[in-house]
């Protein structure tokens, strides 16, 4: 097996483990009880469950965060060393409004 094939399976297998970690205690609950064909939610029960998932992907994205941190960052300021190296780093950034309103600088890249 070569190396290229090797690493195709590997990464399908990454998958497969990380979609299995994020469905991990996941059940689908009816909006309704009795699974009403015409079943109405108020507003407020419709907010009050936006609210309590997105908290849940919250939490569930906070863990998920924290542990790749813990397995992989741990003592190699790995997001520091990430946001220095980014390609654009060395791109600098307007400092008030009237700088990035300003963009005859780039038309006359894109004309030029």
């Amino acid at each position: 097996m070569d190396s290229k094939q090797s690493s195709w399976k590997g990464s399908l297998l990454l998958l497969l483990v990380l979609n299995l970690l994020l469905c991990k205690n996941v059940a689908a609950s009816p909006a309704c009880a009795g699974g009403a064909a015409n079943c109405r939610l108020s507003l407020q029960d419709l907010f009050t469950r936006a609210v309590a998932l997105s908290d849940n992907i919250y939490k569930v994205a906070e863990d998920t965060f924290r542990g790749f941190q813990k397995t992989y960052a741990t003592g190699r300021e790995f997001i520091s060393r990430a946001i220095n190296s980014c390609h654009t780093s060395t791109i600098p950034t307007p400092a008030d409004k009237d700088q990035a309103l300003n963009t005859e600088h780039i038309t006359s890249l894109i004309t030029e």
